[in-house]
């Protein structure tokens, strides 16, 4: 079963769908490689990292940072990472689900 959670494919269809970027140093594969690094990882509130979880948070972070986009005129702290800059930078440890309930949260915390 190809699309099984965890697999290349599943990521190719659940995650990288979400913000594609294939350049020459980004890919599908390194995205994955990242990725895949980052489960297991242990979150500030003491949850481990699952393919999920992972999903749940980049889809948050993305829907977030989707709307801070001005093109060259955004701010350098708000430009969309791609899957593999998330997961490398360990972004997934901020929870920008809570940002879009109260976006002064994520001045005071620093999200």
């Amino acid at each position: 079963m190809d699309d099984e959670i965890g697999t290349i494919e599943w990521f190719r269809k659940e995650l990288w769908s979400i913000n594609p970027i294939n350049t020459g140093t980004q890919s599908l594969e390194t995205s994955y490689f990242y990725a895949s690094r980052s489960i297991g990882d242990t979150l500030y509130d003491g949850q481990e990292m699952t393919w999920e979880l992972l999903q749940d948070r980049y889809r948050n972070y993305y829907n977030y940072m989707i709307t801070q986009q001005a093109g060259k005129y955004t701010k350098k702290e708000n430009v969309l990472l791609s899957v593999e800059d998330y997961c490398s930078q360990k972004k997934y440890k901020s929870d920008y689900s809570k940002i879009q309930e109260n976006e002064c949260d994520a001045y005071l915390f620093g999200i």
